[in-house]
């Protein structure tokens, strides 16, 4: 008994090293650079020493419980020594070499040549943003025999065990290419990422298994009812009537390298410059044609001001030069179609004609609004209208794709729901410990009031998900405020499904939902639609944010369940932890894979299935603290509820630092700040 107390506090001070080393290098990396931090931190022979250390201890710990009788967990166990040894192949026998090619010109570093046969650039429609590159190479053996490959991002070339990636590109026809030789590391981390996610749907399935113990416990317990501003402007200046103002937001705009609705720069303007979408009255549209018609009266309205104030001012400049109103498409010599502004540097070699239309437009339109001459101001519009679909009909977005943005420019309105949701569920769940504390249920008419909130405030955001994925062609799980919009829609929903079973899942999901989108509010830019970059057009990325995210929602569950457990007294807190536990090993496991695969996709697309950005570390270090509680959860600490419901408020932090933390303070590669 001495000797396996002995072990568990070898093993209890391991652990917490490792989480600290770890924790510190994030911030070197911040403060330093991760050149710094993997030099002095995760590539030191003393971290990795104390991986290894960990590693034993946790052997010799599994052998002491006979882990070989337990089959799942010996799985588990040999995909953490296959992961752990599969990195230190990759890190003492990997070898990576970075090529920058012209066409036509070959490399000699390898054991065989490379040489770039050609390069090419896939464009956005009406854009200079490349949509995808990829390469021709030509491999060439000593012997004479030769070998030609097409690369490209997101799609890795193979020969021998060398993989191949397209990195970038240059407007001379040159590639970045990275190749790596990992023959031995990546196979066996692969295999121990599947064993790890195999052993661990294992367990909780198993016949005997703990998890089926915590769902026959909390079936059989039939109480599982758990009783548990405006900105003042004293003249408003000129602008278009509002259904002028429609019709010109009908009109296309090139904006953040996508074609889209004039109506979309129309709300981003709005919102920017003044904080709301709307001014003394006017609409969107309303307020851009003001500034489009009457610049010198519009540049007196105050903005919303703030830390952003020279953002604001920039914004200002940019709309009385007109350069944000890029909406005249113009073919090159080559038949390339590109959209400018009236004052852009326009084509050397474009038709007279069309040069003093696309040069003097806004100015004539301002001329006509000045003389309140209205019917040639239309006259005009319809044949901006016109030229746009006339130089390029093929770019323009389908109806479907404009209905959908003019659809979600309309209903996202994001601030006043947030804050309405967040406030119903503060009161929904301090009511909900008020009725648990004293062995009551929830009245219907309150739960039917939560259950219908949380449904529609779902239904609400599917269908703002569903017009921003028509809209920008791509699934919206890319940035901060797309996050989070579609974690307060799993939230939502949640508590509307598992009310019936789980009567905290109401007011929990619907606290929880409004957090995320009222921090999805705050994300500023994000809220702007833009082109994915090639690296983000993987199918992986979308699998990858929403196992995560499922991951977060579960683990915001078990913290409100601890905080409900503690508040309400000790007669629950038993049928609170099972019922937290029942959601800890899912949210473990959908972290567990959430990590796995973006590792998997990280070596898709940039040759490392592990770079220690500060976000996989901090997801690391929250997934070893959340497996603390399953690994030990019979011992004699962990067997007591309260002290188990502590563990998980103070574990939340860690989710805490890994979303909020790293975008705000420490940064990286996957800061949405």
């Amino acid at each position: 008994m001495k000797k396996h107390k002995t072990i568990n506090i070898f093993l209890i001070l391991l652990f917490l090293a490792t989480i600290v080393a770890m924790a510190i290098g994030t911030v070197i990396q911040r403060q330093q650079g991760v050149a710094t931090a993997i030099d002095k931190i995760y590539a030191s022979i003393w971290f990795i020493g104390l991986w290894i250390c960990l590693s034993i201890v946790v052997a010799i710990r599994a052998i002491q419980q006979k882990v070989w009788c337990n089959k799942p967990q010996l799985m588990i166990h040999i995909s953490l020594i296959l992961i752990l040894v599969g990195a230190l192949f990759t890190q003492f026998s990997s070898s990576k070499y970075q090529l920058q090619l012209f066409k036509g010109e070959s490399s000699h570093e390898l054991p065989f040549s490379i040489r770039l046969d050609d390069c090419l650039v896939q464009k956005h429609l009406g854009s200079d943003a490349a949509k995808n590159y990829s390469s021709l190479l030509t491999i060439s053996e000593p012997t004479g025999q030769q070998h030609q490959m097409t690369i490209s991002v997101n799609h890795i070339g193979r020969y021998r065990h060398y993989r191949f990636y397209q990195m970038g590109y240059d407007s001379d026809g040159g590639a970045a290419i990275l190749v790596t030789h990992d023959p031995w590391g990546i196979g066996l981390v692969y295999t121990g990422f599947g064993l790890m996610l195999l052993g661990f749907i294992w367990m909780m399935t198993a016949r005997n298994s703990n998890y089926r113990r915590l769902l026959s416990k909390l079936s059989a317990m039939l109480i599982l009812m758990i009783a548990l501003g405006q900105t003042a402007i004293a003249n408003t200046p000129q602008s278009l009537s509002r259904q002028q103002a429609q019709q010109l937001g009908q009109l296309y705009v090139s904006y953040h390298d996508r074609l889209c609705p004039l109506q979309t720069l129309a709300y981003d303007v709005t919102y920017q410059l003044y904080g709301k979408y709307s001014v003394a009255g006017l609409t969107a549209e309303q307020v851009l044609s003001g500034w489009m018609l009457y610049p010198s009266e519009w540049i007196d309205v105050p903005t919303k001001g703030g830390k952003h104030l020279a953002d604001q001012q920039a914004l200002q400049q940019m709309l009385m030069e007109g350069r944000l109103f890029r909406l005249f498409p113009i073919a090159d010599s080559t038949g390339t179609t590109s959209w400018h502004s009236p004052a852009d540097r326009l084509p050397i070699d474009m038709d007279d004609s069309e040069y003093l239309f696309v040069r003097h437009f806004l100015g004539y339109c301002q001329e006509e609004a000045f003389q309140g001459h209205l019917q040639q101001l239309d006259t005009l519009m319809a044949k901006l209208q016109k030229f746009q679909h006339q130089q390029a009909e093929n770019q323009l977005p389908t109806t479907l794709r404009t209905m959908a943005e003019h659809g979600w420019n309309k209903l996202a309105r994001i601030k006043p729901i947030a804050m309405g949701v967040t406030t119903l569920g503060i009161i929904l769940f301090v009511y909900f410990i008020f009725c648990m504390s004293r062995g009551r249920k929830m009245q219907k008419w309150i739960t039917l009031t939560g259950t219908s909130a949380a449904m529609l405030l779902g239904g609400y955001v599917l269908l703002l998900e569903t017009l921003r994925w028509i809209a920008q062609g791509h699934i919206p799980l890319t940035n901060g405020f797309e996050i989070m919009l579609f974690l307060s829609m799993t939230l939502a929903l949640s508590g509307w499904i598992l009310h019936n079973r789980l009567p905290i899942a109401m007011p929990a999901g619907l606290l929880m939902a409004g957090l995320a989108l009222m921090v999805a509010m705050m994300s500023g830019g994000d809220t702007v639609m833009t082109q994915l970059v090639p690296v983000l057009q993987s199918p992986l990325l979308c699998i990858h944010v929403s196992v995560i995210m499922l991951s977060y929602m579960l683990l915001s569950f078990v913290l409100l369940i601890a905080i409900a457990s503690l508040i309400g007294g000790q007669q629950e807190q038993e049928r609170m932890r099972t019922v937290s536990m029942l959601m800890l090993y899912p949210a473990v496991w959908l972290l567990a894979a959430g990590i796995i695969v973006g590792s998997i996709w990280a070596n898709i697309s940039w040759g490392s299935y592990w770079g220690w950005d500060p976000k996989e570390v901090w997801a690391l270090i929250s997934l070893m603290i959340y497996v603390v509680p399953l690994y030990a959860q019979h011992s004699p600490w962990f067997n007591k509820p309260r002290n188990y419901q502590i563990y998980c408020i103070l574990a939340f932090l860690s989710v805490l630092i890994t979303y909020f933390g790293v975008n705000l303070l420490l940064g990286g590669m996957h800061s949405y700040a």
